[in-house]
């Protein structure tokens, strides 16, 4: 009778557990599973807000947006308490980076053909230039050192470094009046693309950036780095003109975080096309150190990106 007592009493007491101590962000977040008697768990990251999480028949689920340093979460219920190490995550690239890159490329994109190819070929040749004039530059200071400590040799070099430093000067004030000419109808692009641009200044966690029946970008943010990006698109866009809005968006998204755009978009559309129509994943895409993570759904792709 009194062992009857006791599982009867131990039956209503609080209990509280997890699954693992230790969890690995997967695409945006790293979720801690367990199993408690109460209604609601009371969890906190590091030192933070405290929050409320229910309970379902016993059972637990709470996600923990990525971060750049190893977050540890406390968690509470009915008098126990236990704690899970949430791992760091490689950040992508800082948001403003990423923000300034896809929506410049977005506005380039509502381009007419003849401006795209205008912009295109500008970007490529300023970036060439401005990196041949920063050689230049480095070496006229080189030179300049050599020639001050008697260095006769280093005079002619001194001279062609100037000589070519100023041609490349000429060069960027012809890119820049081309820049100008080209300013109109930028600024019309990025009117008409306003919708669909990153927003300006997000707060960290987990947010939708970016919301159409389209496409939907979520980012996971630790301050003003991007720990992680989500591209959500139906399946209902990958097919015939729709895709092409697709295929603009992912193209913006990898270039904008450092990947090969044209190689990502190669990997994938080989995995496309062999992919078995009863399979819920695909193996994973890789460029330039970024992994592209590809899930579906019977109605949505999703794209999952980290580092």
């Amino acid at each position: 009778m009194l062992v009857l007592c006791l599982l009867l009493a131990s039956c209503g007491r609080p209990t509280l557990s997890v699954s693992h101590h230790q969890v690995t962000p997967d695409g945006l977040a790293a979720v801690i599973n367990g199993k408690s008697r109460q209604s609601h768990i009371a969890y906190r990251i590091n030192n933070g807000t405290t929050h409320q999480q229910k309970t379902v028949n016993g059972q637990f689920s709470i996600t923990i947006p990525s971060a750049t340093t190893a977050q540890r979460v406390t968690l509470k219920a009915g008098g126990h308490q236990t704690t899970v190490t949430v791992t760091r995550q490689t950040p992508l690239v800082t948001y403003q980076a990423l923000r300034e890159t896809y929506n410049q490329g977005l506005a380039v994109s509502a381009l007419s053909s003849k401006d795209q190819r205008v912009a295109e070929g500008l970007a490529l040749q300023s970036a060439s230039v401005q990196s041949r004039l920063s050689q230049a530059q480095a070496a006229i200071k080189k030179a300049q050192k050599r020639v001050k400590a008697g260095d006769t040799v280093a005079r002619a070099t001194l001279n062609r470094q100037l000589k070519e430093a100023a041609s490349l000067k000429r060069s960027v004030a012809i890119l820049g009046q081309t820049k100008a000419s080209l300013a109109p109808a930028m600024a019309k692009a990025t009117a008409a693309t306003k919708d669909d641009q990153l927003p300006a200044q997000p707060t960290s966690g987990l947010h939708n950036l970016v919301t159409t029946n389209k496409t939907t970008i979520r980012a996971a943010l630790d301050g003003d780095q991007v720990t992680g990006l989500a591209l959500m698109v139906p399946t209902s866009q990958l097919k015939g003109q729709k895709a092409r809005h697709f295929v603009t968006t992912f193209s913006l998204v990898a270039q904008s975080v450092g990947a090969n755009a044209k190689n990502v978009l190669k990997q994938f559309q080989k995995q496309a096309n062999g992919k078995n129509t009863s399979q819920t994943t695909t193996p994973k895409l890789h460029s330039n150190g970024i992994t592209f993570s590809l899930g579906y759904s019977t109605s949505t792709l999703y794209v999952y990106i980290t580092k």
